[in-house]
């Protein structure tokens, strides 16, 4: 009995708990299959027919959903939502209350990649099934593996995560994501690398009691961490207004790579304060402070505005978007802007009305300082700027380069002011240049005319590509010039006007020469490029010289370029006649403007009645020479070897108070003068010669200068032509002479003979000379009278010309000598002598004694003999005779007393001669020469 009710108990628990299984069982079955279908069911509801799910199951015991395989797409069958698998686990309890716990959910590989539209479209069916919706709470969110990709109006945005954590509650939410990735063709500028964020992690406490309605958090974590950027922030959420405090520390290399920045430059940003948002904008009250590349920076806000430097900054953010406001300090190290290299720049900085200011600026650059320095730059798009900068003692070369001018002038140094507005650069400067003369600079007689400018005062202009020189004031310690005109920086055009006073035109032409000196003016354009320049107009000059030669006035048209300067219609009013001359002179491997050295030149001058006293008044030691000189000749070569090639002509050319006559042809190359057939004519006399002069380096027109090398070529001379025809000496010579040295100390050596020679009308035969000059003497030696009379001499070639001579007559008849005392020779006089003289005198006198141990004079049928040497002596014009005696058979006589040639005689006659002697004898001295 008791085995029966035991087994009775024993079925009724396997009864009840086969019912209980079955229940669950039963359950669990269609619990979960008619859950499964009801969330497909809403699932389709929300997204329509385009959701695919690969498999989806649900468990009541425990509760619990997985989904593989889940597919979301938009009406035109795009892939909107893609779910590798999801698995989440539900409390059971609240979902008496309509709420829906999910204690755990786990997301693998989540992806969304959609547009506005689509997302629009899908937050609008979410926004209309809120209302029958349960409230959701996520106790535990882990997401392996999440994928957004957002487009917008052409612009993608995509993020990725390879983890979030996170927790989704009435009272707290917070999440953590780790390894977060972003990129999108918004940025400015393509990264080189996708941007990475460490993590991100927030947490905000619920405060429900803050706001009377609506949402309100306490936000205790907002913390973004990443390699080179550290962002921390707390503060309240309620309903739409957001106050952060925040504190942030950023390097530049991360905020470079983040936003695919190329910019180099390296720093540090950190913010503090206070940012926010009142449900319309944001709003922040921030102080910023750090080191910040300006490259960066304009780079950032995609400018591309000049200015550049690493710049330490301290300001203070405040306001809206629409209001903002910021002020600081910064310094600037190596950098500039507009053009200005700096090497420091201290400066305020103001932000306000959408202006940003640079302001009270102090600079140190290129050597020099900026006393004061302002910009201002519109923003957010620079569209309109202005710069205004003081300068002083700063170095003149990147000065000239920033207004876009270099006109080739030494270092020195320039203040002035430098002013720029609107939306390019475009420079206003007023500035004064003046040039370096300490001993680290090339010494000024290295310097050619630019390079020697100690001085520039002006303004300019720049406008696009064009430089406007308003004026420029332009000194040398000899010269003033003016420039006005136009520049263009794209073509490099030259559109200038150039007024040269000149105190000396040497100071144009040095270090390459100073052979043309003078007074005056240039006036002209300068066109062409900055490269190669032309400069056309006219040089004007007064009391000047060149080589040497004085004019009065010269007026020529110059045309210059680098390589080739080119005269023409010149004219020059000497101090006597007049010149006309043009050329060439080409500089082939000129370097810059006004680079002279070593031209070849082609130069034609023309010259008429120019008095070569004038000439030779500048150069007194160059020759006692008069007359005037017409020539016409061509200039070739470079200056070490110039050709002088033309002719000369002289008409009447007078030397040493001497009538020469004319002069013709000659040739000047390398130094040395030839004078090929040089030809000086007279009268029926004329003299040719190869002639060649050579320059010791000296100024050529220096005699000092010269050596010279002459050989005769051809030489015919009447005496009538030179200065012995004014003592009545008749006859044709024909001569050799040759010789070289210096016109200091000249050599020369010569001959000459005559066949038919004459003094006072009387033939005296054959003559013969010959000679050597030497320094300042003439040695003679030679013959005459058929060669009865031998002679030698000196003469030297002083003021005074002083002079001897010896003289041996040969024994024969010397009957013509008898014309210096007798106006006629009767046919039978015959006056037979031997004898010698010395003789002495200079140009103005005469003096000597004359010796003859033979003198026989015949007259008809009477003879006279000396009894004894005969001896005389001669004072100028004064002869003395020594008493002598003459004899004829048993005759004789002796003579003593003298006379003046030409105008006295006073002799004395003794002895006891025949009386048919002594009547003849009368007879001829009734006819003496008193002319003599």
């Amino acid at each position: 009995m008791a085995n029966i009710e035991l087994r009775k108990k024993y079925l009724k628990f396997v009864l009840i708990l086969a019912v209980v299984y079955g229940g669950l069982f039963f359950a669990h079955y269609y619990g979960s299959r008619y859950a499964r279908e009801a969330l497909t069911v809403e699932l389709k509801k929300l997204f329509g027919d385009s959701v695919a799910i690969d498999a989806l199951q649900v468990s009541v015991f425990p509760l619990q959903g997985s989904i593989n395989g889940l597919s979301i797409k938009d009406e035109k069958g795009n892939q909107i939502i893609k779910l590798k698998s999801a698995k989440a686990y539900l409390r059971i309890l609240p979902l008496i209350f309509k709420k829906i716990t999910i204690q755990k959910l786990y997301i693998d590989t989540l992806s969304l990649d959609a547009g506005s539209e689509q997302i629009d479209t899908l937050m609008g069916k979410f926004k209309k099934d809120k209302k029958s919706s349960s409230t959701i709470e996520i106790v535990s969110l882990d997401i392996k593996k999440t994928s957004i990709k957002f487009s917008d109006r052409g612009r993608y945005y995509t993020v990725s995560t390879a983890d979030i954590k996170g927790q989704l509650t009435a009272h707290e939410m917070w999440a953590k994501l780790s390894d977060i990735y972003f990129d999108s063709n918004a940025l400015k500028h393509d990264p080189a690398n996708k941007p990475r964020i460490n993590s991100i992690t927030f947490k905000a406490i619920s405060t429900p009691s803050a706001l009377p309605k609506g949402d309100a958090y306490q936000i205790s974590i907002l913390s973004i961490m990443a390699d080179g950027a550290e962002i921390r922030a707390k503060g309240d959420i309620k309903g739409s207004k957001i106050e952060l405090y925040k504190k942030a520390n950023i390097k530049i290399d991360y905020l470079k790579r983040v936003l695919g920045l190329k910019e180099s430059g390296a720093g540090d940003i950190k913010l503090s304060g206070v940012l926010g948002y009142d449900g319309t904008e944001p709003n922040m009250d921030v102080s910023a402070e750090g080191t910040i590349p300006v490259e960066t920076l304009l780079e950032l806000i995609g400018e591309k505005e000049p200015i550049f430097g690493e710049t330490v900054f301290k300001a203070k953010i405040s306001g809206t978007l629409k209001t903002l406001k910021a002020t600081g300090q910064a310094l600037m190290t190596k950098g500039g802007f507009y053009g200005v290299e700096v090497d420091t720049l201290s400066c305020g900085i103001l932000y306000e009305d959408y202006k940003l200011k640079f302001h009270d600026g102090k600079a140190k650059l290129y050597n020099g300082k900026a006393t004061r320095a302002e910009v201002v730059l519109n923003m957010p798009k620079v569209t309109h700027f202005t710069l205004d900068v003081d300068v002083e003692d700063i170095d003149s070369r990147p000065v000239f380069k920033l207004i876009e001018w270099d006109p080739g002038v030494s270092a020195g140094k320039v203040k002035g002011n430098i002013k720029s507005a609107g939306q390019l650069f475009s420079p206003d400067a007023a500035f004064k240049y003046v040039r370096l003369k300490d001993d680290k600079i090339k010494s000024p007689s290295a310097l050619n005319i630019v390079e020697r400018i100690d001085e520039i005062t002006g303004s300019v202009s720049v406008r696009g590509d064009n430089v406007t020189i308003h004026e420029a004031a332009i000194k040398t310690p000899l010269s003033e010039g003016k420039i006005t005109g136009t520049l263009n920086t794209k073509t490099d055009a030259l559109n200038l006007r150039g007024i040269v006073t000149t105190k000396d035109a040497a100071d144009l032409l040095r270090p390459y020469s100073e052979d043309l000196r003078g007074a005056g003016t240039y006036e002209g354009d300068i066109k062409g490029t900055g490269k190669n320049p032309m400069i056309t107009g006219t040089v004007d000059l007064s009391n000047g010289s060149l080589f040497g030669i004085g004019f009065s006035h010269s007026k020529s048209a110059v045309r210059y370029v680098k390589e080739r300067l080119t005269i023409e219609d010149g004219a020059a009013e000497l101090n006597t006649g007049t010149c006309t001359y043009g050329g060439t002179a080409v500089m082939k491997d000129a370097k810059h403007i006004f680079d002279l050295n070593n031209p070849a030149i082609s130069i034609s001058i023309n010259a008429k009645d120019v008095a070569i006293k004038a000439l030779a008044n500048k150069h007194p030691a160059a020759m006692q020479a008069d007359g005037l000189i017409n020539t016409s000749f061509k200039i070739t070569g470079t200056p070490q070897r110039l050709r002088f090639d033309g002719n000369l002509d002289i008409p009447a050319l007078t030397a040493f108070k001497a009538n020469i006559g004319r002069l013709t042809s000659f040739l000047y190359e390398a130094d040395m003068i030839q004078l090929e057939n040089l030809t000086v004519a007279k009268g029926g006399s004329t003299v040719s010669a190869d002639m060649a002069i050579s320059k010791k380096g000296r100024q050529w027109h220096d005699i000092k200068a010269f050596t010279y090398n002459v050989k005769s070529r051809g030489c015919a001379i009447n005496i009538k032509d030179t200065p012995a025809a004014g003592y009545d000496v008749d006859g044709p010579l024909a001569c050799t002479f040759s010789g070289e040295g210096s016109f200091n100390s000249p050599s020369l050596a010569f001959s000459a003979t005559s066949k038919d020679l004459k003094a006072k009308g009387f033939n005296i035969g054959a003559a013969t000379v010959s000679g050597a000059m030497r320094k300042e003497a003439i040695e003679l030696s030679g013959s005459m009278f058929d060669g009865k009379v031998a002679t030698r001499g000196r003469l030297s070639l002083s003021k005074a010309m002083p002079w001897s001579a010896d003289i041996a007559m040969k024994k024969g008849n010397y009957e013509f000598l008898a014309t210096g005392f007798m106006k006629e020779i009767p046919p039978e006089v015959k006056l037979y002598a031997e004898g010698k003289a010395a003789l002495s005198g200079t140009r103005d006198s005469i003096a000597g004694t004359m010796s003859m141990p033979l003198f026989n004079l015949s007259a008809g049928e009477f003879t006279f003999s000396n009894t004894a040497p005969v001896g005389l002596s001669i004072a100028d014009r004064a002869i003395t005779f020594n008493s002598f005696s003459l004899k004829s058979g048993q005759a004789k006589f002796a003579i003593t007393g003298g006379m003046v040639i030409g105008r006295s005689y006073n002799l004395k006659l003794e002895g006891s001669p025949k009386l048919k002697f002594f009547q003849g004898f009368l007879c001829i001295l009734h006819r003496p020469r008193i002319s003599a």
